[in-house]
């Protein structure tokens, strides 16, 4: 799995992401995370991107096992899509098996949606800072 993630994840927080166009994220929303992460005082070589398109993983326990995250950011990915046993809204924050899950929309969607940015970084900010 670590031929498709970009990061070292050495803060075990882990980006689920579904880019078609690229291996594992594309130029664009790359420089957004960076930004969103550079907002939470992260950088991305702390954390762990991963393409589920690329990567072929629809299981959260193959992730928690191989990533061992405290902390699973989804974008553009459905709880269901990763057998998540539970469900849940975008931008709720969902503690589930010792970890913290939150759904939000696609980089590209959020990138261009001032609203939305500001209720992901609600959650942001009551996750990491």
């Amino acid at each position: 799995l670590h031929d498709y993630t970009l990061g070292e994840n050495t803060k075990h927080i882990l980006i689920l992401i579904k880019d078609q166009q690229s291996e594992i994220i594309d130029e664009k929303s790359l420089s957004f995370l960076s930004g969103i992460l550079k907002a939470c005082n992260l950088k991305v070589n702390e954390v762990a991107v991963l393409n589920l398109l690329t990567s072929g993983v629809n299981d959260y326990k193959i992730l928690a096992e191989t990533f061992s995250p405290v902390t699973v950011l989804m974008f553009g990915v459905d709880p269901a899509s990763i057998s998540l046993p539970v469900v849940f809204p975008e931008f709720q924050i969902q503690p589930f098996s010792n970890i913290r899950f939150l759904a939000a929309p696609s980089l590209s969607v959020l990138e261009g949606d001032k609203t939305l940015k500001a209720r992901l970084w609600t959650c942001l900010q009551k996750l990491f800072l």
